[in-house]
């Protein structure tokens, strides 16, 4: 994700200009019709033309769907048509390949994707054993969210000159909305935005939110991931109060897309950065900007996000309720449950189903509520394991009799623990008995994950051994 800069202009003589102007159009054309260097597929959509790693082979034609859906999406809030030549995407599934390009292309590191002169650049992560990408979720994210900036440098020359915030929060907030389709919000499904929500929240309760025109005024780049990530985090939270497509905010974002349309058709000029932000405050800033900062703060402390903290990879809540977890390459995924146990006495039962890829592993956590040190029950497919973590993981019990427990694609797991006695039943046969002795061992949080695996949960839920069952997600 990348903020567009804009250049200053150059004056040349009339004749040059118009020279470099053909040279420019004609290198352009050519350009964005040749197939990348590295040997790849390339599938074509109606709108989106995507080069890609052959290992992405299974997800292209998804990929494809859903960047047409995006720009469809993008082109009716814009009220255009979007051009008849393609949109094109380069995926890279190696960390040197997208660097390259931020070399050549972008100047500045990025994380994940850029785009420039309509054209996304975006890295893929390698999913569980180095196989190809299984978090589909964070790539199509990212890809919704380039080809947002993709459609406004196409469309509309003042784009390259609006400022950061604007141009990255519309992409953030209209790529949720458009991967929404119909579903519940994505805050609520992932932590890929719902991190967003988190790092705003952590800023108003340290007391260093960042004023309006401070946000406004400044670039998102070249600053540490930190301080970035706020003005990211800011920047949409903002974007997605002022263009919530709830019936009580309707006249709100019919006003804030009027303002966006304003945006788009004026001219390119060094001044559309300071002009744009002048705008913004006229039509939405209230009482000194007092009023709006209110009610931000307020939608912020009330919007529902991900009821999971993740450490790690990507975690998300599919559309018929499981949890998934996913682990890159010699990674453990832990999600914690937001909410601490009331009991010291409890079971937590669940349907996992593994990756075929991967090393086959999932975990269950029983943590402090700080998370800062807690116990994994690692159910790998030789012997369950009980460690501790507290910076380093540390081997507490070993149970070796559980051989090729995963060797199904699906199994019921529970875990009962009362006081420091936990067994564990797979598929109904005990695997497990044993008493942690260490007085540190944890009774207010819990969690799950795996170990360079992807991992779904089903039917997850956690039961008072002494009341009724409940369920955490």
């Amino acid at each position: 994700m990348d903020a567009t800069v804009g250049t200053k202009k150059i004056r040349l003589p009339y004749g040059v200009v118009l020279f470099f102007v053909i040279c420019a159009i004609v290198w352009s054309g050519h350009s964005r019709r040749m197939p990348p260097a590295y040997n790849g597929i390339v599938a074509e959509g109606k709108h989106v033309r995507i080069f890609a790693p052959v290992g992405e082979r299974n997800h292209i034609d998804y990929f494809v769907k859903s960047a047409d859906h995006d720009l469809e999406w993008y082109a009716h809030n814009l009220h255009t048509q979007l051009p008849d030549q393609r949109f094109d995407v380069y995926l890279y599934d190696t960390a040197k390949d997208f660097e390259k390009v931020n070399v050549e292309i972008n100047h500045i590191h990025t994380n994940t994707g850029l785009c420039r002169r309509g054209v996304s650049y975006i890295q893929v992560q390698s999913g569980p054993g180095g196989a190809p990408v299984q978090d589909v979720f964070v790539t199509e994210a990212v890809l919704a969210h380039e080809l947002c900036h993709a459609v406004h440098q196409q469309l509309f020359p003042s784009y390259a000159y609006a400022p950061n915030w604007l141009q990255e929060g519309v992409a953030d907030a209209w790529s949720e909305e458009a991967m929404n389709d119909d579903g519940p919000p994505q805050a609520e499904r992932s932590n890929w935005y719902s991190a967003d929500f988190e790092n705003v929240e952590n800023a108003i309760h340290r007391r260093q939110l960042l004023s309006f025109h401070k946000m406004m005024m400044d670039h998102f780049v070249g600053h540490n991931p930190y301080y970035c990530s706020q003005l990211y985090g800011e920047a949409y939270t903002l974007i997605r109060m002022l263009d919530d497509g709830s019936p009580s905010n309707a006249k709100r974002r019919a006003r804030f897309r009027q303002f966006l349309q304003e945006v788009n058709a004026a001219s390119a000029s060094k001044n559309t950065w300071e002009r744009t932000n002048s705008r913004f405050l006229e039509l939405f800033s209230g009482d000194s900007g007092k009023t709006l900062n209110s009610e931000y703060k307020s939608y912020v402390a009330r919007t529902r996000i991900f009821s999971w903290f993740a450490r790690n990879g990507n975690v998300q809540i599919l559309k018929n309720g499981d949890l998934r977890s996913e682990s890159f390459a010699n990674q453990a995924t832990i999600a914690f449950n937001k909410r601490a146990i009331c009991s010291p006495n409890f079971k937590i039962f669940t349907d996992i189903d593994l990756s075929p890829k991967g090393s086959r592993r999932v975990d269950i956590v029983l943590s402090n509520a700080t998370r800062d040190y807690y116990y994994l029950i690692d159910f790998n497919k030789n012997c369950i394991a009980i460690m501790s973590y507290d910076g380093a993981y540390h081997i507490a019990v070993v149970y070796r009799g559980a051989v090729e427990i995963f060797q199904y694609p699906r199994h019921h797991l529970e875990v009962s623990v009362r006081n420091h006695d936990i067994i564990v039943r797979l598929d109904g046969k005990q695997t497990l008995n044993c008493h942690v002795k260490d007085p540190r061992f944890p009774k207010q949080c819990w969690g799950v994950g795996g170990n360079d695996s992807a991992v779904t949960f089903s039917n997850l839920h956690l039961e008072p051994l002494s009341g009724a069952s409940s369920s955490p997600s």
